[in-house]
């Protein structure tokens, strides 16, 4: 007690001594010292709030980057590149072995472009803008086609005899193949490309059909292009470089499953999709009569386009093909089990201004194809037969009764046929399968897409609605 009452003491003593000013100045400077050391304080906060919600921000943006890549791979993911095929993989193994096997994620796109008309011709006048079209996005583009028409030949392929094939030169703009000079295009080896007289690039011209111009497309490039004899006849790879295969644009719409199943432009999509790499096929509708309008869609009716308007809406429509193919390769990975999509494009005035459909194919079914026809009038083809056989008195020939195919009574909404006939653009998912049905033949929900009403185009992803791109 006594420390303690000496120390009071002292304390009084000394604040005696102090004058009543300095007392004032010295509670000021206190104050103005614990003031800063407040302002030291709130900004050490700050300074450590600021460096939180940045090293938030920055886990933020690693753990987001973290889910793209683990949940939507990126555009190239997932498509087949140098992945060796192996006897035991199905469809289903096999797109599952190419996604986790890609590592090229921004590798230049390579696409494989076949179809099944052939060359630039009368017959094939949509391959070449389509082909500058796709170079134009930057992409890697190699063409194989068949050496001539092979319209019809679904998925058959080219197995008596061997297969001839030729190196073609393009010219430019020569879309329809009449260029005085086309004749100079095809040569039976290699040659430099002659850019002087207009020549763009080299291509393969096969003399088999269009699902034989896609298999040796894909696994044949040794000996379409190999440097040495040893090269251009070792075996064919069993991987591939390419990353997709374009079939098209076919001369003519493949709406409906009669031309569908038949098409030789499905087949080569279908026959790439069989080897593991993702297709996509192309087909131009074209419109002799009652092209669909803005103003009437199906129920227009007038001539069909006069061959410099039909020029032009060609050229845009493989503009916008182009865009669409892009965009449906970019998104692939978000519908991991799609193996081909069908684009179907309607060479009408509605292509300045194009609306996108999901669509499924319409069921439909063929009439009479063939026609009776006397030897005199027409020569039979050339096939093996005995020598002791007869000369033939009478044949058929292809000549398919299309009414009902091109201009059915009723258009089914949300259909492939009902979506070109009234202008849009179709594209329909698929798969290289039969479908499975059941005993009563039901397998996919038919009789939901034939209530359909469709009173306004609405947006979705659903069949029946408009992709809005």
């Amino acid at each position: 007690m006594e420390d303690v009452d000496d120390d009071d003491a002292k304390l009084r003593a000394m604040n005696q001594k102090i004058p009543p000013q300095a007392s004032i100045d010295l509670t000021l400077a206190n104050s103005k010292n614990c003031g800063l050391c407040l302002m030291l304080h709130l900004r050490t906060l700050s300074l450590h709030t600021l460096f939180t919600s940045i090293l938030v921000f920055v886990v933020s943006v690693l753990l987001y980057r973290e889910q793209q890549r683990r949940y939507h791979p990126s555009p190239v993911s997932g498509l087949y590149i140098g992945q060796e095929l192996s006897d035991t993989d199905t469809p289903s193994t096999a797109f599952t072995n190419l996604s986790s096997s890609h590592k090229m994620a921004n590798a230049r796109v390579k696409v494989l472009l076949v179809n099944d008309d052939g060359p630039p011709s009368t017959s094939s006048p949509h391959v070449l803008g389509l082909y500058e079209e796709l170079t134009a996005l930057g992409w890697d583009v190699t063409v194989v086609l068949p050496s001539f028409q092979k319209s019809w030949g679904s998925m058959q392929f080219s197995l008596q005899g061997p297969v001839a094939y030729w190196y073609y030169y393009p010219i430019k703009d020569n879309f329809d193949g009449k260029h005085a000079g086309t004749s100079e295009s095809w040569s039976a080896t290699r040659r430099p490309i002659n850019r002087e007289r207009g020549e763009i690039a080299e291509w393969i011209l096969i003399d088999g059909s269009p699902t034989t111009a896609s298999n040796s497309g894909l696994f044949n490039q040794n000996a379409f292009f190999g440097e040495t004899a040893a090269e251009r006849e070792a075996p064919a790879s069993t991987t591939t470089p390419f990353n997709l295969v374009v079939s098209g644009p076919n001369f003519g719409r493949n709406t409906g499953t009669a031309f569908a199943m038949s098409s030789g432009t499905l087949g080569a999509a279908m026959a790439a999709a069989l080897a593991g790499v993702r297709s996509i096929a192309v087909s131009f509708g074209h419109f002799t009569a009652n092209p669909p309008t803005f103003a009437d869609r199906s129920k227009a009716r007038g001539p069909g386009l006069e061959p410099a308007q039909l020029r032009t809406v060609a050229s845009t429509a493989n503009r916008f093909t182009a865009s669409l193919i892009q965009r449906l390769y970019t998104n692939w990975s978000q519908e991991a089990d799609v193996r081909c999509y069908s684009i179907n494009v309607p060479l009408c005035e509605t292509i300045s201004q194009p609306e996108v459909v999901w669509t499924r194919i319409w069921e439909n079914r063929y009439g009479p194809l063939f026609a009776a026809e006397s030897t005199a009038t027409y020569p039979a083809p050339p096939a093996p037969q005995p020598a002791t056989a007869p000369k033939p008195q009478n044949v058929l020939h292809f000549a398919p009764n299309m009414a009902s195919l091109l201009g059915p009574k009723s258009l089914p909404e949300g259909t492939d046929v009902w979506a070109i006939l009234n202008g849009y653009v179709s594209v329909t998912r698929l798969r290289p399968n039969f479908m499975e049905v059941d005993r009563e033949g039901k397998g996919l929900d038919v009789k939901r897409f034939e209530e359909l009403k469709l009173k306004e185009l609405q947006d979705g992803l659903e069949v029946g609605t408009r992709w809005r791109l």
